[in-house]
């Protein structure tokens, strides 16, 4: 069982880049379909969790500098500064906020339990 879960973490981890697309293209088809419509309220809770995230990333990048923006293996000393003192890493949590953020917006809160 353990190694099931260790193949599905190191897939996951793989395309983490990937993983918010279908919720956001779910919403996307829901809201072409006029099933879902979003609200002053979706949009207001939306519009501050994708600046929320944004906020993070934008802080987070501050600490961590370029070493960001790259796939390498090569890796700098450990942060534990700022957002790093907080949170291991903040960038997958300001990634979330924002991806929650236009699910939320687009109305579709059905989709909200199954994004988290």
């Amino acid at each position: 069982m353990d190694d099931k879960r260790l193949q599905l973490g190191e897939w996951l981890f793989k395309k983490r880049d990937y993983t918010p697309i279908p919720f956001i293209a779910l919403a996307l088809v829901l809201l072409a379909l006029d099933i879902v419509k979003p609200s002053d309220l979706s949009v207001a809770v939306g519009v501050a969790s994708i600046l929320l995230g944004e906020g993070v990333r934008f802080w987070g990048v501050s600490h961590i500098g370029g070493i960001s923006r790259t796939r390498s293996d090569a890796t700098g000393g450990l942060i534990s500064t700022g957002p790093f003192s907080l949170v291991r890493n903040p960038l997958y949590v300001g990634n979330f906020f924002l991806s929650l953020g236009l699910v939320v917006a687009s109305g579709a809160w059905v989709l909200v339990p199954l994004f988290i």
